[in-house]
């Protein structure tokens, strides 16, 4: 009984030397951040679609226009090639971009300068013009297509054949030459907002024109996020870039490739990775950055025990990056040594 006791005290003591030794572990998840939860997108989403709501006339474009009071003014006509619509008494009078709201406002400036007294218009959109877009990347018929004047992302994405496995949870819609420069006027007008920074290279916007809207893909196909998916202007471009990704190697559970997800962060990705070994040395995890339009590499060392304790800031991973987990000899000896002590243990029990 003696020798059994004094076994048990010896492996309780080596056991508790060899944990104090092997250092902290990140555990393995299966689960990859939300794309939702990153306030990021939510800003990103918000600013553009506010700038791309309203319908502007275009060329080919038929509208019905109603003068309260004066019906003999009413008409139907079609936008012209120069951008105008001829209506009764005015003639041609450009509305090509504007609002239904802005155009009826034109016409009731003018009707008012010269032939009514505070004139009531209204201008309705009654037929579109079919719409000619581009779809660029992971889709399986990459091209341009015709669609009808109602069409929205989805459509588009059907026409050409679907998402491909590859794709990036992040893509980007070009607007047309008049919706861009009200969707960057809008940028302007978000305080918060800047396409430069380091969550914007997460997912791929410093790639991107900066009149460019974000799409989380997620959204569209899997949530049926009906605010996600816009409606087509002539001219619009959807780019479905392909996946990006960073590397992990030393000493994690599975070295190789993650995909990187909105907001992915290096703690996550570890994790993603099945976590670290028992020797890694967690204060001195490295990840070499590509430089800024071909410039020199950086190096960023990162303490991720003390993210995990919220002592520091976690690190946002760009497209690239090389993650390194460093191990410790000693940290590695001793926690197979504690692996086999574990093993000894249940055997010496047995036996005493």
């Amino acid at each position: 009984m003696h020798a059994a006791s004094t076994a048990k005290t010896v492996i309780l003591l080596a056991g508790i030397f060899a944990i104090g030794c092997a250092g902290r572990q990140v555990p393995s998840a299966d689960m990859k951040p939300l794309a939702t939860s990153h306030e990021l997108l939510e800003l990103a989403e918000k600013r553009s679609r506010t700038a791309y709501d309203e319908y502007r006339v275009k060329t080919g474009d038929e509208l019905t226009v109603t003068v309260f009071g004066a019906e003999e003014l009413n008409t139907t006509a079609k936008v012209n090639s120069s951008g105008a619509v001829i209506v009764p008494l005015l003639g041609p009078v450009n509305v090509e971009g504007m609002t239904e709201s802005e155009a009826a406002g034109a016409l009731a400036e003018r009707y008012g300068q010269r032939y009514l007294i505070d004139p009531s218009v209204t201008v309705f959109v009654s037929q579109r013009k079919n719409n000619k877009a581009r779809i660029l990347g992971q889709v399986g018929r990459p091209g341009v297509y015709e669609l009808p004047p109602n069409a929205t992302l989805l459509d588009l994405i059907a026409l050409a054949g679907g998402v491909t496995p590859a794709a990036n949870t992040v893509a980007f819609l070009l607007p047309s030459a008049q919706a861009a420069e009200e969707v960057q006027e809008t940028a302007r007008r978000e305080a918060d907002w800047n396409p430069d920074s380091i969550e914007m290279a997460s997912i791929g916007w410093i790639d991107q024109d900066p009149t460019s809207i974000p799409i989380v893909l997620e959204h569209l196909l899997e949530k049926g996020d009906r605010t996600a998916n816009l409606q087509i202007r002539d001219g619009d471009t959807f780019s479905i870039p392909k996946a990006r990704a960073v590397y992990l190697t030393g000493s994690v559970a599975k070295q190789g490739v993650v995909s990187l997800s909105v907001g992915l962060t290096l703690s996550h990705a570890l994790a993603l990775a099945g976590g670290t070994s028992g020797g890694a040395d967690l204060a001195k995890v490295q990840i070499k950055r590509d430089g800024v339009d071909g410039g020199e590499a950086s190096l960023v060392i990162a303490d991720v025990g003390k993210i995990l304790d919220g002592e520091e800031p976690d690190v946002f991973l760009q497209p690239n990056d090389v993650i390194h987990v460093p191990g410790s000899f000693w940290r590695s000896a001793f926690s197979t040594a504690w692996r086999s002590l574990l093993g000894l243990t249940s055997l010496g029990l047995r036996i005493f």
